[in-house]
């Protein structure tokens, strides 16, 4: 069914999401990032096209478009991509205003907004600024709201405000950002659509910090990872245990409504069974932290634990 006002906030978003991306080119401070920043444009271009492709290849009475490859249009000059990239973003608006389902609208914020989105603000944070992703992602839930954007995608822009807001240091901002994301989804209907969460090494590492989670209080679920004679020395209060071979079976016992706390004893960030699980748990679109400095560091906090003999 048509609803104008829901449209309207689709194109919208999509020519903001494009600014945007333009915009930051402004912000690259050398040669390498702009080269790097291009190799993201170039993607977000293909992305696009590709869309694009694939819904004109579902009318047989339509031709679709050459299909292009990100590794040569990073190849281009800039005034060269940019000419590409206002066609291929034409095309993509052409076809925003041709689709009137929740479902195809959702696939084009999609492409034409959340990846572009987490291209903009990973390279932000590569280059320390931690100021920028939070007036976009504060900008961004600003609009959405006002054109009342699906509450899924709402959830999504304040998960990664809360991101912005703790690499910004505004833990106090980044738990209520947070807290906000997790009751949208809860409110979200479960036919809307599903919008993945992007991996670690796409945005933050979602990290938490030990006093950030402590400050939580109950509405994590806190998943203890460790083995069974790890969890037995000394565990976090109401922790639940689920070794991390086991969690690859038994995701369907875990609630995909609350946010998942994982925690080992980590000896090496980036490679801790915490964060593996934390990881492997995204993946299947579950919202997934892992505690920064693990078990040692929050008994190191003194912050509660349960031991055998304390």
């Amino acid at each position: 069914m048509y609803d104008p006002f829901a449209q309207a906030g689709l194109l919208v978003l999509l020519h903001l999401a494009r600014y945007t991306e333009l915009e930051t080119v402004r912000y690259l401070p050398t040669d390498g990032m702009c080269a790097s920043f291009k190799e993201c444009i170039a993607s977000t271009i293909a992305r696009k096209q590709a869309c694009v492709q694939q819904h004109l290849m579902a009318v047989r009475s339509q031709a679709a478009p050459e299909m292009l490859v990100s590794s040569n249009l990073a190849s281009l000059h800039w005034q060269e991509l940019f000419r590409v990239e206002n066609e291929v973003f034409q095309r993509f608006l052409q076809l925003a205003q041709q689709q009137h389902t929740e479902q195809a609208r959702a696939e084009l914020l999609e492409h034409g907004l959340c990846y572009p989105y987490a291209m903009i603000t990973r390279h932000a944070h590569q280059y320390g600024d931690t100021v920028r992703p939070v007036r976009l992602y504060t900008l961004l839930l600003r609009t959405m709201r006002e054109f009342s954007t699906p509450l899924t995608f709402q959830a999504w822009a304040l998960h990664h405000l809360a991101f912005a807001y703790q690499a910004n240091g505004q833990r106090e901002e980044a738990i209520s950002a947070l807290a906000e994301a997790l009751q949208l989804r809860r409110s979200a209907s479960p036919q809307g659509p599903h919008i993945p969460l992007p991996d670690s090494t796409d945005l933050f590492h979602y990290r938490i910090a030990s006093a950030t989670l402590h400050a939580l209080h109950s509405s994590p679920l806190i998943l203890d990872v460790r083995s069974a004679l790890e969890y037995h020395n000394g565990h976090i209060p109401n922790a639940l245990h689920l070794p991390l071979e086991q969690l690859y079976k038994q995701t369907n016992t875990l609630s995909p409504e609350r946010l998942i706390v994982t925690y080992s004893n980590i000896l090496q960030q980036g490679t801790s069974r915490g964060e593996q699980a934390a990881a492997f748990l995204r993946k299947q679109g579950f919202v997934a932290w892992t505690l920064a400095d693990g078990y040692p560091g929050w008994k190191a906090n003194g912050f509660p634990v349960i031991e055998p003999y304390a």
